[in-house]
């Protein structure tokens, strides 16, 4: 009687210890979930990169909308355009 204690013992032992390496070391275990979650931290970060570039792309857009001068200037100093009849002198930087 008392082997039979003791090996229900061990048995109890080993499925708790597998229990434990299941819930620790398997798919959806512990190691797992921390690895998912440092993933959707970095996701997270990129989210709010973008979103902070789309505000300043939308304000940009809005600027380009609201103000003329900023389309003439860039057109004239960037792409070297000029009007009909009207000479371009690009000097390198």
């Amino acid at each position: 009687m008392d082997t039979k204690r003791m090996l229900g013992a061990i048995l109890f032992m080993i499925c708790v210890a597998g229990a434990i390496y299941v819930a620790c070391f398997g798919k959806h275990g512990l190691v797992a979930y921390c690895k998912l979650r440092a993933g959707c931290k970095k996701r997270e970060q990129r989210i709010i990169e973008i979103q902070k570039e789309i505000a300043l792309l939308k304000h940009e857009n809005q600027a380009w909308k609201d103000n003329p001068l900023k389309k003439e200037s860039f057109l004239r100093y960037e792409l070297a355009m000029g009007y009909t009849n009207e000479l371009v002198y690009l000097i390198k930087k």
